[in-house]
């Protein structure tokens, strides 16, 4: 079975994201990310592997399975004139042909999935990690600030002319007044026509 462009440009898509958000900031995100990069290589290469190796084996079940289900009592007449032979021998090797390649492809993809399933999960493992990465040292500055609760609001004396002025107009409060109607409640609107 033969993918589907939609399913083609979703895939490129996601190994694209995938690359793209790669954030490996240490040593240790480099291995987990490589180790996981080869097990699903590994796992890619053992099915395609297997696939070779047990083809044989593989064909002569579906191919089994199939002249078993067409030899199957079923309470479906078809007449001679009107139904397929069921027992058609190049018909049913095509389809168990099918049946392995399809089992196979199936493999792959899922294989696929996981491993860009598995990135995703990484990738945000590592996002979160780096996000905390510093935020020991935040909050020891915040913590030894040892200036008075109303000198912490005060303006600081390396602050810049227009950011003083910013923060002294944005520290003072205006009342505010509520939104007048622009039109007089009472009256109605005019109907066009």
């Amino acid at each position: 079975m033969a993918e589907s462009l939609t399913e083609q440009i979703r895939r490129n898509f996601d190994l694209i994201v995938k690359d793209q958000g790669l954030v490996l900031r240490t040593e240790r995100h480099y291995r987990q990310y490589q180790d996981l990069q080869n097990r699903c290589k590994e796992a890619k290469a053992n099915e395609i592997r297997l696939h070779q190796e047990q083809y044989v084996m593989r064909f002569a079940a579906a191919h089994q399975r199939l002249i078993d289900k067409a030899g199957s009592k079923n309470k479906d007449y078809k007449h001679q004139w009107f139904g397929e032979d069921a027992f058609d021998k190049t018909k049913l090797m095509r389809r168990a042909q099918q049946q392995v390649d399809h089992q196979h492809k199936r493999r792959l993809t899922q294989i696929g999935q996981y491993d860009i399933r598995q990135t995703e999960l990484f990738l945000a493992r590592t996002r979160r990690e780096n996000r905390v990465h510093g935020q020991a040292e935040f909050d020891f500055n915040k913590a030894a600030d040892r200036r008075q609760t109303p000198e912490r609001r005060a303006v600081s004396p390396s602050a810049t002319s227009t950011e003083r002025s910013e923060q002294q107009s944005s520290s003072v409060e205006t009342p505010q007044t509520p939104p007048q109607p622009s039109r007089p409640v009472n009256r109605p609107r005019p109907r066009s026509r």
